[in-house]
């Protein structure tokens, strides 16, 4: 997050309130609760949500060592770290360096950039989406949606080597068989409609279904997968009705 943006503490209210809203939810990956565990002992300043450590926000990082840092968590737990930049460019700048240098795996990253600072920064978005060392790089959506989709080639950034394993090495999917790929970038409307009127970037999308805040994504991506395994145009309707129910 920006250290000098005045709206860092607007948006980490809103954060707060959609995770005491949300359900109770487990996290499924093995030795989830250890991790967990270990983010409590290094931050008993961490705040909880939920019954228990189900969710964990730590909301300013500032140990160059610590464990949110150094470690994959993979477990339901947001570490926020403030990084200098008095405008967009120098922030861009600085969040591009500390995701390369600092954060480990390289498998997949996020960039939440508004309509109105991209058209206004164009050339230091490009840049940062260019520099950033990500298998697979979200523009406004979550990355992992290109391991979803199936043809899009999901991997580690190049680089990785058998002594030095990373996040791994090769590409998985990559239905066009493409050669010497280095990152998927993906694109997404910065909000769903009808909000994007307001937000410059107006769409037809609907509210996503990897949201944690939709209402019907499960139902709506059962609906998908049924339909790539049998693409009959008589699922359409549902999968539309569900979608938009979100």
């Amino acid at each position: 997050m920006p250290r000098h943006w005045d709206g860092t503490e607007r948006l980490l209210a809103e954060v707060r309130r959609v995770l005491r809203e949300l359900p109770q939810r487990g996290d499924y990956y093995p030795g989830a609760a250890d991790r967990l565990d270990a983010v409590t002992r290094s931050h008993p300043e961490a705040e909880i949500y939920g019954d228990d450590t189900c969710r964990l926000l730590v909301p300013d990082i500032t140990d160059a060592d610590d464990p949110m840092l150094t470690d994959e968590v993979f477990a339901s737990a947001l570490g926020v770290v403030r990084l200098p930049g008095e405008d967009a460019p120098q922030f861009l700048c600085a969040a591009t360096e500390f995701a390369n240098d600092r954060l480990p795996g390289t498998l997949g990253a996020t960039l939440l950039v508004h309509p109105r600072t991209e058209r206004s920064h164009r050339a230091a978005v490009d840049e940062a989406v260019a520099a950033l060392r990500y298998g697979t790089l979200g523009v406004n959506c979550w990355s992992a949606f290109g391991f979803l989709l199936g043809y899009t080639p999901w991997g580690a950034h190049p680089g990785h080597t058998r002594q030095d394993i990373g996040s791994g090495i090769g590409f998985v999917h990559n239905a066009f068989m493409l050669e010497d790929v280095e990152k998927t970038v993906l694109r997404a409307p910065f909000a769903p409609a009808p909000r994007g009127l307001f937000t410059g970037s107006p769409s037809l999308s609907p509210r996503p279904p990897y949201y944690v805040t939709n209402r019907t994504g499960g139902t709506t991506m059962e609906r998908l997968t049924a339909y790539a395994t049998d693409p009959r145009a008589s699922r359409l309707p549902g999968i539309f009705a569900s979608a938009l129910r979100g």
